[in-house]
């Protein structure tokens, strides 16, 4: 298992290539070029338009250390809550019913948190789900170090 120690400085790592992702897609797509650390009212000399793109940056380590890690992922096929009471008379043979319907998608979660839903497949003898729609990079990344 990872420590406490560990998995602070994974995240701090995501946050930091989450960050380094958003700079580099701004720079891509012509972002504002107003420094955030101006007081709003000053002027800012504008800069010329930059007919080049700047070299794709390598992958750092702290960015491969971050994709070698495992992590549950969870298919949710419903939530309910109930009375302790009534979990407690539960046994073999109860039926529990939810209030998703049956044509419902599916929930994919990382870390407890919703990234993205998909329909149930069958594949082999194995359940499997396919994927129908999902949350961008960085909202993925924010759902690992969510709490």
């Amino acid at each position: 298992m990872f420590s406490q120690e560990d998995i602070d400085a994974v995240l701090r790592d995501a946050q930091q290539a989450v960050d380094e992702l958003a700079q580099d897609v701004g720079q891509l797509h012509g972002g504002d070029s107003t420094p955030s650390h101006a007081p709003s009212g000053t002027a800012v000399a504008a800069r010329p338009a930059q007919a080049t793109v700047a070299p794709p940056r390598p992958v750092g380590a702290h960015v491969k250390r971050i994709l070698k890690l495992k992590v549950p992922v969870i298919v949710r096929l419903a939530r309910r809550n109930m009375l302790v009471s009534s979990i407690m008379k539960m046994g073999p043979g109860t039926i529990l019913e939810f209030d998703r319907t049956v044509d419902e998608e599916l929930d994919l979660m990382i870390n407890n948190c919703k990234i993205g839903a998909g329909v149930a497949v069958k594949v082999n003898e194995h359940f499997g789900i396919r994927i129908t729609n999902i949350d961008t990079v960085e909202e993925r990344i924010d759902s690992l170090g969510a709490r």
